[in-house]
């Protein structure tokens, strides 16, 4: 006798998508803000528009090259753990950014980690909502673009306010 799994179409799921709502809302407008977040750290560390611009476009690289990998990662090792890991990727490379003093430095740790953990975390949140819903997924995922659309509308206001309370560097 095989089993097969129903979504609930509801119930735990608007958890989900409440949970994939959070998670978008503080990764997308990660590179449109980085410079609120670290305009002190590119100034102590002397970089300049370029070198700032290279970094974010490495950032935007590696979201992508990742973008290639989805697929099979979550095919292998399910929405989960591939969430898991690039929150991961994401709390290591932004903590270890605030952390550096040189250029190369930033590049590695908010291009290369941070990239990396962005990318991963693009598809999984789809896929989790996908697999709770069938009758109202559209609904859910309306909900969840809709809501995730307000991050880089609330998201600059909120640093602003936390960076004249906290300093990236702790």
């Amino acid at each position: 006798m095989t089993r097969t799994l129903i979504p609930p179409d509801g119930g735990y799921g608007w958890v989900i998508v409440f949970a994939s709502v959070l998670n978008n809302f503080l990764m997308v407008p990660l590179i449109q803000n980085v410079v609120l977040i670290f305009k002190d750290k590119m100034l102590e560390i002397d970089m300049t528009v370029t070198q700032m611009w290279f970094a974010l476009n490495v950032h935007t690289s590696f979201i992508y090259i990742t973008h290639l990998l989805n697929n099979l990662l979550l095919t292998r090792f399910g929405y989960r753990k591939v969430t898991l890991a690039g929150v991961s990727f994401v709390f290591c490379g932004l903590s270890m950014s605030s952390w550096i003093h040189n250029y190369l430095g930033f590049m590695l740790t908010f291009g290369f980690v941070t990239g990396i953990g962005v990318g991963l975390n693009a598809s999984s949140c789809s896929l989790a909502i996908k697999s709770y819903f069938t009758t109202n997924q559209n609904k859910a995922i309306g909900l969840s673009m809709t809501l995730t659309a307000l991050g880089p509308i609330l998201m600059p206001q909120i640093i602003s306010a936390l960076i004249q309370n906290y300093h990236p560097d702790g």
